[in-house]
């Protein structure tokens, strides 16, 4: 009755830690202990994984980032600048990026 206790226990303990989720608006690279990166990029959703291996997610969506830089110019004042980058990553250039 122990084995069939500690058996259950197991693949309950390999099934949960062999299921990622991927969220929405992101992606995911596996990368196999073996093997190393793969090429395939998956999307969002639930993918099953070795325990060995490990799936990294990457966010997909537009970003946004807010820069405030001081700059000297070339006569010594200081000028106020505020810069906004909008990017995002192309899902299928991201195993390359990984």
């Amino acid at each position: 009755m122990k084995i069939r206790g500690a058996a259950i226990a197991l693949i309950v303990a390999l099934v949960t830690t062999g299921c990622v989720r991927i969220d929405s608006g992101h992606r995911g690279v596996l990368f196999k202990w073996f093997g190393g990166t793969q090429d395939q990029v998956y999307p969002e959703g639930v993918h099953v994984v070795a325990p060995w291996n490990r799936m990294i997610p990457y966010d997909v969506r537009y970003q946004d980032r807010l820069e405030s830089l001081d700059i000297l110019t070339k006569n010594g004042l200081s000028v106020g600048m505020e810069v906004s980058v909008r990017f995002f990553v192309r899902p299928e250039g991201l195993s390359k990026l990984h």
